[in-house]
């Protein structure tokens, strides 16, 4: 499969496109530009983020569609009281009722920018694209003859015998969208760089780490967690450790230990040191952050410790034991 562009342009309609590839060119911006509306621009989308696009930018409809079906970030190609104004603007001095069809965020603004023209609107606003037929069958109740609004909208109408104008996305608008996903793309390698960095430190840290969310599931188990568990990190993620068999003492522990924030488990001969941090947000507890030590290796680092300390003339008296937390003196 052929990789795609991190930008992905869904142009509900051909015009919009010839837009964005016009645009595109003037910001020196290479994205992926298709066109498709509602179903069709969904599934152009899907594909889209299979081939490895990252942000999407469409508008009305489709924008909202693509929102709730797709993983990635959508951009609406927002319609502006300018874009109003042009699909307006040869309608003034009309004395006839204007019918506005469309989504909120296509359709609105359109009565103050109608007002200022001298011009009496209705706003039809949609819910859903099955809605159409509807709020045309009520515009021509109420003697309205002209619609000005979406693609569909205005296709529909334009089979009923209506008047109808597109409010068309200029370049201006085309041009902040493709501009704020580049804003988007731009914050999500930043986030992406982050957490490799977070990855790394994690993972070559001495100390095994685990982080649970607020329902107890694991999101993070490091490399040491997973030597000292001997349990991979693919077979715990997203689950309860009281349910994982290699990890049954720690979740035990934490649910019959809840008071404490240092304890010592036992995974069959090798006493394990737990440090439980909880996360808290505005008094809640959003999570924890547990480190696990094998308690064999601070044994060995004691000693090693403690011997240093010896050779240098201090007097050293106190040891560390699986059963009791103690640091040397």
């Amino acid at each position: 499969m052929k990789a795609g562009r991190k930008i992905c342009v869904i142009a509900p309609y051909p015009h919009l496109s010839s837009v964005a590839a016009k645009v595109c060119e003037e910001l020196s911006l290479e994205c992926d530009i298709c066109v498709g509306n509602m179903s069709e621009g969904l599934e152009l989308a899907l594909k889209a983020v299979e081939r490895g696009s990252r942000v999407l930018l469409s508008r009305g409809g489709t924008a909202i569609l693509l929102r709730n079906y797709v993983k990635v970030p959508v951009v609406d190609i927002p319609v502006t009281a300018y874009d109003i104004l042009d699909a307006l603007a040869a309608l003034r001095g009309c004395k006839e009722p204007i019918g506005v069809i469309g989504f909120r965020n296509v359709i609105q603004g359109s009565q103050k920018v109608a007002s200022y023209l001298g011009l009496a609107t209705y706003e039809f606003e949609l819910k859903a694209q099955e809605e159409i037929p509807s709020c045309l069958d009520m515009a021509a109740r109420q003697g309205i003859r002209i619609i000005i609004g979406d693609r569909d909208a205005v296709a529909q109408a334009r089979r009923l015998g209506f008047e109808a104008r597109l409010i068309d996305s200029g370049p201006e608008s085309f041009r902040d969208a493709l501009l704020e996903a580049q804003r988007v793309l731009e914050a999500q390698e930043l986030e992406k760089e982050r957490r490799r960095q977070i990855k790394a430190i994690v993972n070559h840290i001495g100390d095994g780490v685990i982080a649970l969310d607020e329902n107890g599931r694991i999101t993070l188990f490091n490399q040491v967690a997973s030597s000292i568990f001997g349990v991979q990190q693919a077979e715990v993620m997203n689950k309860d450790p009281a349910r994982v068999m290699a990890l049954k003492p720690l979740g035990e522990a934490l649910y019959s230990e809840t008071g404490k924030q240092v304890y010592i488990i036992h995974l069959g001969d090798k006493p394990v040191v737990v440090n439980r941090v909880p996360l808290v947000e505005a008094g809640q507890i959003k999570g924890v952050v547990i480190t696990v030590q094998d308690a064999r290796r601070i044994q060995q680092v004691e000693k090693e410790v403690r011997k240093e300390l010896q050779r240098k003339g201090f007097n050293v008296d106190s040891h560390f034991n699986s059963e009791k937390l103690l640091t040397i003196n």
